[in-house]
C-alpha cells in the first residue's frame, strides 16, 4: 500500500508465545510464562516502512530477508543459544518474494540503491533484511548500538552504523528528539521499553502525522488500554512510553504504525488517525 508517497512492506509473518504480548507477573515471572507457554498466537505481520522523499527515500526498519527463515540462519546471525531461545517463543515465516529486496524492486525503480535505512530498534525481525541491501549503512540511536538488547550480533558484526545522539526538544512530551531529513518533517524519538534506547520515527506530510513505533506495542489496543508486552526490557519505562505517545497524539493526532499490528497496514491507506 502507499499513501502520499508512504509504503508498508511486509516482509514475512511471526507468530509468538501468547505470553510474550501481555504481561503479568514481575520480571521473571513474565518471562517464565513465555518459555513455559505451548500457545502461539496466529501470524503477526513483520512491516517496515519506504518513506519517498524529496532528500532521498528512507527506509524505516528493514524486516526479514527471505534467507532469514531458512532452518540455521538464526545460528548464523544470532549465535546458537540466543537462536534456540529464538525458536522456543517465536515461528518465522518468510515465502518466496516477501522478503525486502523482491519488494523493494516492485516499488522502486533501483531497488535498495540509494536508500537511509533508519532503525527503531536491533532486533533480529527488524534489522535481517540489512542482507537484501546494498548499502549496509543505516542510522541508529548511539545508544542502542552501545547497549544492544537482544540484537543479532553476528549479523552486525563488522557493519558501521550512522550513530545519532538525541537532542532536547522540550516541545514534545518525549523529551528529546534527532532530525533525520534537512527539512524536519522526519525524526526519531526516544521510546524506551522494548529494549531500553527503542526509538520511533514520526513523519509530517501534508497535515498528516505518521508515528512508526517499531515495537512500542505491538498494536494499537494495547496503547488504548496501556497493555505492557510480556517481552519488554523495561516495563516501567515502557508504560512511561506509552503515556507519552497518548499525550503526543492529543496534541497533534496520527496515523500509528506498530510494525507486527495486524491493523497497521489498513490504518495507513484510510489514514485513521489515533487522537483525543
Amino acid at each position: 500500500m502507499a499513501i502520499k508517497g508512504v509504503h508498508a512492506i511486509r516482509t514475512g509473518g511471526v507468530a509468538v508465545k501468547r505470553p510474550f504480548l501481555t504481561r503479568q507477573g514481575g520480571a521473571v515471572t513474565s518471562k517464565l510464562r513465555i518459555l513455559a507457554s505451548h500457545t502461539f498466537t496466529p501470524e503477526l505481520p513483520i512491516l517496515c516502512w519506504l518513506i519517498e522523499h524529496e532528500e532521498g527515500d528512507f527506509l524505516i526498519d528493514a524486516g526479514m530477508c527471505e534467507a532469514a527463515a531458512r532452518p540455521g540462519s538464526l545460528d548464523k546471525s544470532l549465535g546458537p543459544f540466543d537462536a534456540w531461545l529464538s525458536h522456543r517463543i517465536c515461528r518465522f515465516h518468510v515465502a518466496p518474494g516477501e522478503g525486502l529486496g523482491p519488494q523493494l524492486r516492485q516499488i522502486r525503480p533501483n531497488g535498495a540503491k540509494g536508500l537511509r535505512t533508519v532503525f527503531t530498534h536491533l532486533h533480529s525481525d527488524h534489522v535481517d533484511g540489512l542482507a537484501d541491501l546494498s548499502e549496509r549503512t543505516f542510522a541508529v540511536n548511539a545508544a542502542e548500538w552501545q547497549h544492544p538488547y537482544g540484537a543479532p550480533k553476528r549479523l552486525l558484526t563488522g557493519v558501521r552504523p550512522q550513530c545519532f545522539d538525541l537532542r532536547p526538544d522540550p516541545a514534545l512530551p518525549f523529551g528529546a528528539s534527532f532530525p533525520l531529513s534537512r527539512a524536519g518533517d522526519l525524526f526519531a524519538v526516544p521510546t524506551p521499553g522494548h529494549t531500553p534506547h527503542h526509538c520511533s520515527v514520526i513523519l509530517r506530510r501534508g497535515g498528516v502525522t505518521f508515528f512508526f513505533a517499531g515495537d512500542v506495542v505491538y498494536n494499537q489496543e494495547q496503547l488504548l488500554r496501556g497493555e505492557l508486552a510480556g517481552a519488554h526490557a523495561q516495563p516501567e519505562q515502557a508504560a512511561a512510553t506509552i503515556d507519552a505517545i497518548r499525550e503526543f497524539a492529543r496534541r497533534e493526532p496520527c496515523v500509528f504504525l506498530p510494525a507486527h499490528d495486524p491493523r497497521s497496514e489498513a490504518r495507513l491507506n484510510n489514514l485513521e488517525l489515533l487522537g483525543p
